[in-house]
């Protein structure tokens, strides 16, 4: 199935061929067209100007079957001007017999080469507004006529048949009208008013230049004769504006004030990857076309701009994101994306089923809780030691050093142990739960060996000192409020 952009593209070069018959098949017409015209005009001199009316029989005939097929075929500009060159027949003869015998006995009056010209100016699309001035010198045939100077001066209000109500499209190249104005026409010498009325046809060749034919039928008043005039001619338009300069006229333009294309009735397509900026998603940036112009660098059909991984292919469901593991969870979230986890768990496994990471658990293989980083919860008459404290130092965060508030402690336990002099005294040292097992072990022994250096200090002799570290074991208060940590921060002196 074709894409809109290939569809587009057929269409634009069917239009183009179809335009270049079209004009091959006018040109050779029109140069048929000329033969008759001449041939008639060559009859009509070597008959003294009598009209021959089988050789306009011909003509008409041949302007009937061609006009015919010209009704709806292309598309013009719309040039407000038109510039008209060509010449003007009057017949001062035909008006005065009957309607039967005026094609058989016309009568071109005219000596030499006619000239008309004419300027005409559209103001909508039924009405044209025109002016044209003709000169001709006559023949003098005895009919009213007796100075062969002749010219008139007219203004004409034309009705444009090829106004989208009456012939459909509004700039067919066929373009018949019908006319009504006022002149001034100078015979004999003087000059009279007129008024006139006729028909006519514009055949456009190209969208600026046609070929015209026009006949009028023109009553002068205070003059004995009225007269028909019959005019042919090429015609020039012009004055089509077009803002942005791109060669689409405003009218036809449905982006006249941005430079665009042809196949885009003139909007433009910066990216240039085939799809109108006003239908393009990503205008600046080259992309597909079922993907309304936006790039899609990694092909996983979703467009880069809509994608969280545009360098890497991923599924619709995760934003453009791969899982390597499948556990729904795209890598770029995953805590562990080589291994299939729980989305709850950002990806991660946990085996005892604890709520907690395998990866924070500290027991992943036993359910645990969360305040004892997923290891069994220690029950508090565990936690209590048997034998009452003599007693009980307690230290900073991170500190080792003994404070002068327990200093005073010690200095009051010092009589108790100078009493014990055979017995021997553990010194068992603890820390809360922050840090790592490792230090907290460390950290402990030293509180421990800080507090029998003090002891030592103060003269006391036992007979031994039995010093051991804890870490963070057998916590005396709650290591989830800093109260709590500051009870189990200690050092424990008691009599073994």
């Amino acid at each position: 199935m074709l894409s809109q952009l290939h569809i587009q593209k057929h269409q634009y070069f069917f239009i183009q061929n179809r335009e270049s018959r079209f004009r091959e098949l006018i040109s050779k017409s029109f140069k048929q067209f000329k033969y008759y015209l001449v041939s008639c005009i060559t009859v009509n001199l070597k008959t003294k100007h009598t009209f021959n009316f089988l050789s306009m029989k011909k003509l008409l005939l041949f302007l009937a079957v061609m006009l015919a097929g010209y009704v709806a075929s292309a598309q013009t500009t719309s040039n407000p001007w038109a510039l008209g060159l060509g010449g003007n027949f009057p017949d001062f003869k035909s008006p005065n017999y009957s309607v039967s015998s005026q094609f058989s006995d016309a009568y071109w009056q005219y000596k030499g080469v006619p000239l008309r010209v004419s300027l005409g100016r559209n103001l909508n699309q039924s009405f044209n507004v025109e002016a044209s001035f003709n000169m001709v010198k006559l023949d003098n045939t005895g009919f009213a006529i007796t100075n062969d100077k002749f010219w008139d001066a007219d203004l004409a209000l034309h009705y444009k048949l090829a106004n989208g109500y009456i012939i459909k499209n509004e700039d067919a190249i066929f373009d018949p009208y019908l006319y009504v104005g006022g002149e001034l026409s100078h015979i004999n010498g003087n000059t009279y008013g007129a008024i006139m009325g006729g028909v006519g046809t514009n055949i456009w060749i190209t969208p600026k230049v046609g070929v015209y034919a026009q006949a009028a039928y023109d009553h002068v008043m205070d003059f004995e004769d009225d007269y028909f005039h019959f005019a042919f001619g090429l015609k020039f338009r012009f004055g089509a504006k077009d803002r942005d300069k791109d060669g689409i006229v405003d009218k036809k333009d449905k982006c006249p004030d941005v430079a665009g294309l042809k196949q885009f009735e003139g909007c433009p397509d910066t990216d240039k990857d085939g799809i109108e900026d006003a239908k393009d998603l990503c205008p600046n940036e080259a992309g597909k076309p079922e993907l309304q112009g936006c790039p899609d660098k990694d092909n996983d059909g979703i467009a880069d701009k809509d994608d969280r991984c545009p360098d890497v292919a991923g599924p619709a469901s995760l934003k453009g994101c791969p899982d390597k593991d499948g556990d729904g969870v795209a890598d770029i979230d995953d805590r562990c994306p080589d291994v299939k986890g729980l989305p709850a768990l950002k990806g991660c496994p946990d085996k005892d089923g604890d709520g907690i990471a395998d990866i924070d658990d500290k027991c992943p293989d036993v359910a645990g809780v969360a305040s004892n980083k997923g290891c069994p919860e220690v029950k508090e008459e565990v936690v209590v030691p048997v034998a009452k404290p003599a007693v009980i130092v307690y230290f900073d965060f991170n500190s080792t050093t003994v404070t002068k508030e327990d200093q005073v402690k010690l200095d009051n336990f010092t009589k108790t142990m100078a009493e014990q002099k055979d017995g021997t005294f553990n010194v068992d040292g603890y820390a809360d739960s922050k840090g790592n097992d490792d230090y907290n072990m460390k950290l402990s022994q030293k509180r421990a060996d800080a507090v029998v250096k003090y002891l030592k200090k103060k003269g006391i002799k036992v007979n031994s000192f039995e010093v051991k570290a804890f870490g963070e074991a057998n916590p005396i208060g709650d290591n989830e409020t800093e109260e709590g940590r500051g009870k189990n921060r200690r050092v424990e002196v008691k009599m073994k």
